[in-house]
């Protein structure tokens, strides 16, 4: 059962790590401004400890990057690992410019706000292993390029997992609706899994000319299941271990 109870979390290298992470993972952010219905989704595009801030990606909608950029205070919220993650009363401090846009400078939060919501845990693999994926097609979709592509494992759950395909342009099609099989070796193990799967979401990052593949496992048994929770579990406290010594 997921703990609703929302925590605090104050720890600045937490909060530093939990930032790089969510760059890491390519992870979707939701900027709120309070007092209206304006929201907008962003991403995280870099981080930096020597000057306390990091760099989100400016939004489409000319209001709203209006505002932020006059200095609008916005709630930012976003999840990681499965968990709801939320900082408020965040306020551009300087827009800067790249090859690929304008970009909002963001002092560190002093403190973020997060609730598990998820039954099973997610862990990502950024920063840990790369774990190379194969993708099985049913016949009808064997020409499809998800099928030669360059795949690697983003995270994973004991309900699915998140795959990542590199330079595979911005007209790679959302692979198929049956269900398919994903290869891969589980890091520091010598067991390989194919397990059955079917897509639930796809998007195109095009700052980082990625697409990002959510699968939903399909008929695992109880023993795989079981395996993909402490698999989980111990790369959670690999993490974990890592967040404390960055």
């Amino acid at each position: 059962m997921a703990d609703l109870t929302e925590h605090k979390l104050t720890d600045s290298k937490r909060i530093h790590w939990l930032l790089s992470s969510l760059q890491s993972q390519h992870q979707l952010v939701r900027l709120e401004l309070p007092g209206t219905d304006m929201t907008e989704r962003t991403m995280v595009v870099s981080v930096s400890t020597d000057m306390s801030s990091f760099l989100l990606d400016a939004v489409t909608d000319s209001d709203i990057h209006k505002r932020i950029t006059g200095g609008q205070p916005f709630s930012l919220a976003t999840t990681h690992d499965g968990v709801d993650v939320r900082a408020d009363s965040m306020a551009a401090i300087d827009t800067v410019e790249d090859e690929k846009g304008a970009l909002y400078k963001i002092p560190f939060p002093s403190q973020l706000f997060y609730v598990q919501r998820r039954d099973a845990f997610r862990v990502s693999l950024a920063g840990l292993f790369t774990v190379p994926v194969s993708i099985e097609l049913p016949p009808e979709f064997e020409e499809n390029p998800i099928a030669s592509a360059q795949c690697t494992l983003s995270n994973i759950s004991a309900n699915g997992c998140l795959v990542g395909v590199k330079d595979a342009g911005e007209e790679l099609p959302t692979v198929c609706e049956s269900s398919l099989v994903l290869n891969f070796q589980l890091a520091e193990s010598d067991e390989g899994l194919s397990l059955s799967a079917r897509v639930c979401h796809s998007r195109y990052l095009k700052r980082s000319s990625l697409w990002l593949i959510g699968f939903e496992f399909q008929a695992l048994s109880p023993d795989m299941r079981s395996c993909l929770e402490r698999y989980v579990v111990k790369l959670q406290l690999l993490a974990r271990q890592k967040s404390l010594l960055g």
